[in-house]
Formats: C-alpha cells, sequence, structure tokens
C-alpha cells in the first residue's frame, strides 16, 4: 500500500483585512482580529462546503476568529467587488489589497 503525505510547499501567504472607503466610514475600523467578530464581513465558501477560516498569527500565535457576514460567495473576484462596492469587509493577500479599485475592469 502506498501511502500519501502533504508537503507545504510555501510559506504561509500574509492576508490583510480589506474594505472600502465608505463601509469603514460607517464602521470602526478593525484594531485586532476580534474587532472583525462585529463586522458584516464577506465569507467564501469553497466548493467542498468549507469557509476560508479567518486564522491569524501575531507575535508568533496562531488565532483563529469566527466571524459572521450575511454574504456568502466562492470567488475571490466577487469577494473583491463587493468590498470594493462597500458591501462589506473580507480577507485577502496584500497585492491584492493595494488594487482594489471601484472599476471592474481595473
Amino acid at each position: 500500500m502506498i501511502g500519501k503525505i502533504a508537503v507545504r510547499v510555501t510559506d504561509e501567504l500574509p492576508i490583510v483585512v480589506a474594505g472600502s472607503p465608505a463601509y469603514f466610514a460607517e464602521r470602526a475600523n478593525p484594531k485586532s482580529p476580534t474587532d472583525l467578530v462585529a463586522h458584516d464581513c464577506i465569507r467564501i465558501r469553497f466548493s467542498t462546503g468549507t469557509y476560508l477560516r479567518c486564522h491569524f498569527r501575531i507575535k508568533r500565535r496562531d488565532l483563529e476568529v469566527h466571524v459572521g457576514g450575511r454574504l456568502i460567495v466562492n470567488s475571490v473576484t466577487v469577494a473583491r467587488r463587493a468590498a470594493v462596492e462597500g458591501l462589506r469587509s473580507y480577507k485577502c493577500r496584500p497585492s491584492s489589497s493595494q488594487r482594489i479599485s471601484p472599476r471592474a475592469d481595473s
């Protein structure tokens, strides 16, 4: 019998919380990951039915925050568009948040 082993081939990708200025104008900016509990977050669900975890590493300690949100999507592109429109906040790689733009073709 041949066994399988999962091996990480890259470092963990850094993640940031992103949202439009309009979203954060109506709500306080989160100062810590636990503040996200009070926000209406975009939740990303995979085809397996599991959700993208809100997992953070702060000073070499792991923290998982269970967030809620009325908008559930299965696409990072849709999540980004909703954040641009000011609907919710979402988690993304830092390079993605730097490209957030109100134009769909940007």
